[in-house]
């Protein structure tokens, strides 16, 4: 995995998971993303080690699963969160139509 600075900083260890399919998401509802990878025949998700120590945690505004698509584009909206604090259902990020006059 590469950071917002395009630096390696994890690695996957090369213990024969599938790699046809990727997808991040919380799965554990602690804020944090799992990765998901899987083919046609296994799925293997990968978590943390450890739990949560630290002040505030990385959790990203992302579209609802409902609007979930392979065809279009995932910019997730920054968020950090104080430690203990709930995620909870993410406000929408549909976009307003407005009538242009």
């Amino acid at each position: 995995m590469i950071d917002g600075n395009l630096r390696r900083v994890v690695m996957f260890p090369n213990d024969g998971h599938p790699d046809l399919c990727a997808y991040v998401t919380d799965v554990t509802g602690d804020a944090r993303d799992e990765v998901i990878l899987w083919d046609q025949e296994r799925v293997w998700i990968y978590t943390q080690d450890r739990a949560f120590s630290g002040g505030e945690i990385y959790a990203p505004l992302r579209y609802n699963l409902y609007n979930e698509s392979n065809y279009r584009t995932e910019v997730p909206i920054p968020r950090w969160l104080k430690h203990g604090e709930r995620a909870g259902a993410a406000p929408s990020r549909e976009p307003e139509l407005r009538a242009i006059r």
